[in-house]
């Protein structure tokens, strides 16, 4: 079985929404000054401003060399983890990890905006298709360093840590990603769907089989 045109196509549905929403509401941030304060991280999120717990992840701010970082960053890795797990739990793995790097940052940075901490939790599913799904060592030696980087980061209060462990433990409880998925990132095998990667992806919750 060969992937289909659709998962060859470089930018995939859920990423390119969430670029192109953090792209217009970055652009517009730096023409209107009142934008980033609505949106960004601040010590109000508890009192009242939960918007906070997930708009910061939606714009970024800082100088333009970091801004460019971080849309690439969210073009690539983002593609690559939605090719992998599909939209749906492309999604869980960036809202819900950016809001894990939110709660963190208002312990440890109250105050703040942009969508690394997302990313973080994308890197975390794409750790544990490393672990799960890529048995060679180079694979499974990146997935270590990656888990070993998130506990490193957390234990120095970094907030990009907790969305990477948090969400590379929720991907443990979402069963084999598309076998389709997995077809294209190993061509070269001779049975790219053996029926346990099928029984796997039978398994997983209906809401993540796409």
């Amino acid at each position: 079985m060969r992937p289909s045109n659709a998962s060859r196509s470089f930018l995939k549905p859920a990423t390119s929404v969430v670029f192109a929403l953090t792209s217009a509401l970055t652009v517009v941030s730096l023409f209107v000054p009142s934008v980033l304060p609505a949106l960004m991280r601040t010590p109000a999120a508890l009192t009242g401003e939960g918007w906070r717990l997930v708009t910061p992840i939606f714009v970024e701010r800082g100088g333009a060399p970091e801004i460019a970082l971080n849309l690439v960053t969210l073009a690539v890795v983002g593609t690559l983890v939605e090719r992998v797990w599909g939209s749906r739990a492309w999604l869980v793995f960036y809202l819900f990890g950016g809001m894990v790097g939110e709660i963190a940052g208002l312990a440890w940075k109250p105050v703040g905006a942009g969508s690394s901490v997302a990313m973080l939790g994308l890197l975390g599913g794409a750790t544990t298709w490393l672990l799960r799904y890529r048995p060679s060592r180079p694979w499974v030696a990146l997935g270590v360093l990656l888990l070993a980087g998130g506990g490193v980061l957390t234990f120095l209060r970094n907030l990009h840590g907790p969305p990477l462990l948090a969400e590379a433990l929720a991907a443990c409880f979402m069963g084999a990603p598309p076998v389709q998925a997995l077809a294209a990132f190993d061509a070269r095998r001779v049975e790219v769907n053996p029926p346990s990667e099928r029984a796997a992806y039978a398994r997983r919750p209906r809401f993540f089989r796409r």
